[in-house]
């Protein structure tokens, strides 16, 4: 088996999740066992935004192995769904 999560996980992947990158906080360490466990199940999570509204995303990565190279490719999926979340909320 090849250690593909060295590629996958660099540390520069996990700094920027911590800070740079616009996930709420709290999220972080979902969106992190994502990568580093190549979860295929969708992941919800929040962001904050610029002007600080907090918005939904649900994330999905999906694994494909290079048949030439024989490395792990991971390929991100990212949709906003703020509106639906804030629609089922009202409806409560």
């Amino acid at each position: 088996a090849s250690d593909w999560s060295s590629d996958v996980c660099s540390s520069d992947l996990m700094e920027y999740i911590d800070h740079k990158s616009k996930i709420h906080p709290d999220d972080r360490e979902k969106v992190k066992q994502l990568y580093m466990e190549v979860k295929e199940d969708p992941v919800e999570i929040r962001e904050i935004e610029k002007d600080g509204t907090i918005s939904h995303t649900l994330l999905e990565l999906t694994k494909f192995v290079d048949e030439a190279t024989g490395k792990t490719i991971l390929v991100g999926n990212a949709k906003d769904i703020t509106e639906q979340k804030e629609h089922r909320s009202e409806e409560r």
